[in-house]
């Protein structure tokens, strides 16, 4: 996901993802996408997260889902 530059109260601030996360410079959300450290992926009952291009939908019967991201 690109970089998105928000104005919030007349100030500039730079945000990777949609989780809400705002950064004061352009730098700092480079940086976050670099190490996804914007982004946490969710893990499932066995304490693993789903393969790359993949997100978890729940646990069902024990063991976890997880269903292919949908790319426009």
């Amino acid at each position: 996901m690109p970089i998105q530059a928000v104005m919030k109260n007349g100030t500039r601030y730079y945000r990777y993802n949609d989780d809400g996360k705002l950064y004061t410079t352009m730098s700092e959300a480079e940086k976050a996408r670099d190490n996804n450290s914007g982004y946490k992926k969710k893990k499932g009952a066995d304490d693993k997260a789903c393969w790359e291009g993949y997100r978890f939908a729940g646990t069902e019967n024990g063991k976890d889902k997880c269903v292919k991201i949908k790319k426009d």
